[in-house]
């Protein structure tokens, strides 16, 4: 029989120890699992509960050790989780510790609590969250444990305040742990962080919430703790400070809330004792300084044209008053003006000035680029076109040549470009088509040879383009250049004839052409190139002539650019357009100019090929 510990399957030699995590008793066919919680070693016939720290669920297998942040009693099928407001610091450990108070752990598996931030607090032990400060109290610092109570003159009017505050001016708190600040009543005042209100004094007053009593504004006044000031009635007075209000006397007045009589102002009367108001001037009237009873009428030459007038008025320059008491001044008429106040009458414009219409204080000159001959005149006259005129002139001066003027100048000025005037009178005339003018020219001028001018009032003559010409001067427009000439510049008053070797074919052209090879031009001004005749040829671009072939040399046909060698058994001279064919018995070499005769033992026939050696049984003489 297999011992404790151990188990043997059948028809076996011996038995086998059971694994670590399970158990056998004697005789068994197999082992145990251990249960949840416990474990054995290898060859154990028991199981023994997992230690405080460690765990192990179903089946075979060790105890394993608890991380940090989770523990397990003796016996646990798993490690658990520290709860919210606990603990754990370290592996294997066998309980969970509560969070110190002031201190808070959120959420599970913690390995350690984090102090109460200020505003809150933890007053007890394993507390998942701190708690904010109540309304009316604080708490000003980390880790705390408990709130703080707001003292008299502070309040915290919501929750989670790090510190109180201060009671704003114009209200108070008057006990500990208040939520809330209360307004001073109308007539009392507070100056911040206060536990109560005071009242106001006698001759201030404020309203609900105010930080400070305002004193009675002048002319009114209170009693101690009052919310609003009075006015004095009309007709009486008082300045700053305590006192009744005083009644106003004769040549004084008060309206109501008056800080002090007033006395009457310059133009206005008061002639009884508690006056209201001051009373005006009628018009015509007046009243010099303050203080007064009474109105005296204005003196002769001025005027007063409104009530409550301190001093009669001067006539104004320009106008003029007659007689005494008057209300208003006379404009005087055009023609005539008055230059000092207070004018009785007005005077007459001088020859040579105007006064163009009522009311004029001064006579004017006539202005510049006018003129006026008479006396008493009422405007002046414009200077004609082409004259000028300065200020005050009797007469207009004609303009110089190459100046003119609008009608009414002051000066002349330069023609303008494109337009010219001689000496005297007149407009500056418009340049015609073939001639312009710069600015203050006396005439106009021709367009020089090369130039153009194809519009009028021209100010300036125009090049013409390359490829255009124009002979001669008051040209309008500039001509082509015709086939075989060209103008490679602007302002050309002649086109250039095409060099030889060259050619112009179309007009207008602005450079020539330099003939291709197998052509060639002989003259100057060629409208086209010649093609090189058959038994000549042209090499190069550009060529003034032909060239001929050489002896034993051809060229067929015409636009040769070389020739060609003649084959064996013909010849050419030279310029030669073909070759020609040796005679019978005669042959010659490739490119040459005449033929020979077969030397002993060689025949040919006539027409071109070589000389041929005779065959064995047959011979040949030279």
């Amino acid at each position: 029989r297999c011992n404790p510990g151990e188990f043997s399957t059948g028809a076996s030699v011996k038995c086998s120890l059971c694994e670590p995590g399970t158990s056998s008793k004697a005789g068994s066919p197999s082992c145990t699992p251990c249960p949840v919680g416990e474990s054995s070693q290898a060859g154990s016939s028991v199981c023994k509960k997992c230690p405080a720290g460690r765990a192990k669920g179903a089946g075979p297998g060790e105890c394993i050790q608890c991380k940090q942040g989770s523990y397990a009693e003796s016996g646990a099928s798993e490690c658990s989780s520290a709860k919210p407001g606990h603990f754990v610091e370290s592996d294997g450990a066998s309980r969970q510790e509560q969070c110190p108070a002031g201190s808070h752990a959120s959420g599970s598996g913690n390995t350690a609590c984090a102090p109460c931030q200020a505003g809150k607090f933890a007053s007890n032990k394993g507390m998942a969250d701190c708690v904010r400060a109540r309304r009316g109290h604080y708490v000003d610092a980390e880790g705390a444990t408990k709130d703080t109570a707001c003292e008299p003159g502070e309040y915290a009017f919501g929750e989670g305040f790090s510190g109180c505050l201060a009671a704003n001016a114009g209200y108070f708190v008057d006990e500990k742990g208040a939520d809330h600040q209360t307004r001073c009543n109308p007539g009392e005042f507070s100056t911040g962080a206060s536990v109560k209100c005071s009242l106001c004094e006698p001759g201030t007053s404020s309203k609900a919430g105010s930080p400070s009593c305002t004193p009675c504004p002048v002319g009114e006044s209170s009693q101690a703790g009052s919310s609003v000031c009075k006015k004095c009635p009309a007709g009486r007075a008082k300045g700053a400070g305590p006192g009744e209000c005083i009644q106003c006397k004769q040549g004084s007045y008060a309206e109501s809330g008056a800080s002090e009589c007033s006395s009457a102002k310059p133009g206005h009367f008061v002639e009884s004792d508690g006056a209201a108001r001051q009373e005006r001037c009628p018009a015509g009237k007046q009243a010099s300084g303050s203080g007064n009873t009474e109105c005296a009428p204005c003196g002769a030459g001025k005027f007063a044209s409104t009530k409550g007038q301190a001093d009669c008025v001067e006539a104004r320059k320009g106008h003029y008053v007659k007689d005494e008491g008057v209300m208003e001044e006379t404009a005087c008429e055009a023609g005539t003006y008055a230059s000092a106040e207070g004018s009785r009458e007005c005077i007459v414009a001088n020859a040579g000035y105007f006064v163009p219409g009522k009311g004029a204080d001064h006579q004017t000159g006539c202005n510049p680029g006018e003129f006026s001959a008479a006396a008493a005149s009422d405007e002046c006259s414009k200077c004609p076109v082409g004259t000028f005129s300065s200020e005050g002139s009797p007469s207009c001066t004609p303009c110089d040549a190459g100046e003119s003027s609008d009608e009414g100048s002051s000066s002349c000025d330069e023609c303008p470009a494109g337009r010219a005037k001689g000496a005297g009178e007149g407009e500056c005339e418009e340049c015609m088509k073939g001639s312009y003018a710069e600015k203050g020219a006396s005439e106009c001028l021709s367009a020089e040879p090369g130039y153009f001018v194809d519009s009028d009032g021209a100010a300036r003559e125009d090049e013409c383009l390359a490829g255009k010409h124009a002979s001669g001067s008051g040209n309008t427009e500039c001509a082509p250049c015709g086939a075989g000439k060209f103008a490679s510049n602007m302002g050309q008053a002649d086109c250039v004839d095409a060099r030889k070797g060259h050619y112009v074919k179309d007009e207008g052209a602005t450079k020539e052409t330099a003939c291709d090879i197998g052509t060639y031009a002989s003259s100057e001004g060629s409208r086209e190139c010649t093609m090189a005749n058959a038994g000549y040829f042209v090499d190069e671009k550009g060529a003034d002539r032909q060239e001929s072939c050489d002896a034993g040399e051809f060229s067929a046909g015409t636009g040769n650019d070389e020739c060609s060698k003649c084959p064996a058994g013909t010849f050419s001279e030279a310029a030669s357009p073909s070759c020609t064919s040796c005679d019978a018995g005669e042959s010659s070499d490739e490119g040459s100019s005449s033929c020979e005769e077969c030397p002993a033992g060689r025949a040919k026939g006539a027409g071109e090929g070589e000389c041929e050696e005779c065959m064995k049984g047959s011979y040949a003489e030279k």
